[in-house]
């Protein structure tokens, strides 16, 4: 969870909100916007990660007469923008890592799977590969109308023998680049709607 406190310089509790409200409405449109503009890197069906992150951005809550709180509760924002090791949670001994287009967005046990190790020592490497021919699968990906979320279909195709999620005691992950708006984009929000309501007859 990320929260904001936005303050308004010399506003009053209606200015908070409304500036609170612009940069909400900011912060939205760059994830929709996200969503939409980075496929996933190997193809396959999309779990549209961004749109639900944006469904996740709270409307501003006031926080006195000069500030408003945003918040977004999606739990995997903090790992995002800072990044961090992941490791295995609930049981499992490893992360199962999508190693090709067809176990993207998929859990493995939703394959017919066996396990291989290349190597031997520190240096192997672990996989689940492919028990049986496989036929392509064709993902329609919507998820909820009118959310911003492009819909549309892509073929996958895993064979006998494919490497379809290698298996780590952990992993590392580098912050996104762009995960949200710099700080002037939103304080432009922001401003830019105040100075549009003050400029109402």
């Amino acid at each position: 969870m990320i929260s904001w406190n936005l303050p308004i310089p010399k506003a009053t509790p209606q200015l908070a909100a409304i500036a609170g409200r612009a940069v909400g409405n900011r912060v939205k449109a760059h994830l929709r916007e996200k969503n939409a503009s980075e496929p996933n890197k190997l193809g396959g069906k999309r779990t549209n990660f961004w749109a639900d992150v944006a469904r996740s951005v709270s409307n501003p809550v006031p926080r006195g007469p000069l500030t408003s709180t945003i918040t977004i509760s999606h739990p995997a924002i903090y790992q995002k923008l800072f990044g961090g090791t992941i490791t295995p949670k609930n049981g499992p001994k490893y992360l199962t890592i999508p190693a090709c287009a067809a176990a993207y967005g998929t859990r493995a046990r939703s394959w017919k799977l066996r396990y291989v190790q290349f190597g031997r020592g520190a240096n192997a490497k672990r996989a689940l590969v492919m028990a049986d021919d496989a036929k392509p699968k064709r993902f329609k990906t919507q998820r909820r109308p009118g959310a911003g979320v492009e819909t549309f279909k892509q073929t996958a195709t895993a064979k006998k023998g494919a490497v379809m999620f290698w298996l780590v005691a952990k992993a590392y992950q580098k912050p996104t680049p762009n995960t949200l708006p710099s700080v002037e984009d939103l304080e432009r929000a922001a401003h830019e709607a105040i100075a549009a309501f003050l400029k109402k007859p």
